[in-house]
């Protein structure tokens, strides 16, 4: 996902609260464009793509929202989103019922003091400036969802289940990294390599394959086509992460020195 550099971000509130505007205001005054949002599904499927940061100021409606928070839930997963809350602590326990704490990248009690507010937003900014992002492709879902836990403490980690969906999500996206399964219905790999390296605009992004298939006919005919890598799914996590970190300090290594 390309990080916005705009400061945009999603303030998801019930009604016309004081609190709310307080925040807004401050917010506004720090540099931040800030789009409102009711905690409804319909409303935050149309800012999905307009915003990469969304700050929900929660309420006694929590449970009455449920739908709408697991459909936020849904979209911090898939897109990468930045979720923060603002709240009391029954409040926030409430909401992590239905939204696991680690994703959630922070959560502030009220009373709030916007200054931590601020300071948390900056180091997302930051971190966003300076994280990799890597595209996952691969049609099952369980797996989707441990690579994108065991990579997302360093990079920034999209998700995509399907050869079809990863061209979709490139027309539009330049990750750093992509990693890539075999195997997969009506578009597999290798068809998702080959129209990448036909498009001018994709065929410099690097590709490395994740996949079951080790047998010398499967390698051989994917290191035709000179990817970045080939890693096998049997790897443990940590094997994985040191991976993808390798191709990382090589590219900074193949990388032009600036006169």
């Amino acid at each position: 996902m390309d990080k916005k550099t705009d400061n945009t971000l999603v303030l998801i509130s019930k009604g016309s609260l004081f609190l709310v505007n307080n925040i807004r205001n401050n917010l506004v005054k720090n540099g931040y464009t800030v789009i409102d949002s009711l905690p409804e599904v319909e409303s935050l499927q149309d800012l999905r793509k307009e915003a990469d940061i969304f700050i929900f100021y929660l309420g006694d409606f929590v449970e009455e929202t449920k739908e709408a928070i697991v459909f936020l839930k849904d979209m911090v997963i898939e897109d990468e989103k930045e979720l923060y809350l603002i709240g009391s602590p029954d409040e926030i326990s409430t909401f992590c019922r239905y939204v696991p704490d680690n994703y959630v990248r922070k959560a502030l009690e009220r009373p709030l003091n916007v200054k931590d507010l601020l300071s948390a937003l900056e180091e997302t900014v930051v971190d966003a400036d300076r994280r990799k992002q890597v595209l996952v492709v691969d049609d099952d879902g369980t797996y989707l969802r441990s690579v994108h836990d065991w990579l997302s403490g360093k990079y920034q980690v999209v998700m995509v289940n399907s050869g079809m969906n990863a061209i979709t999500y490139l027309g539009t996206h330049t990750p750093d990294l992509v990693l890539l399964d075999y195997v997969m219905p009506v578009c597999d790999g290798p068809m998702v390599l080959e129209m990448m390296r036909s498009d001018s605009n994709l065929a410099n992004i690097p590709v490395i394959f994740l996949t079951g298939k080790s047998d010398r006919d499967s390698v051989n005919k994917v290191l035709e086509m000179r990817p970045a890598g080939y890693l096998l799914k049997s790897m443990n996590p940590y094997q994985l992460v040191k991976a993808v970190e390798h191709f990382f300090e090589q590219q900074k290594v193949k990388a032009p020195r600036k006169k």
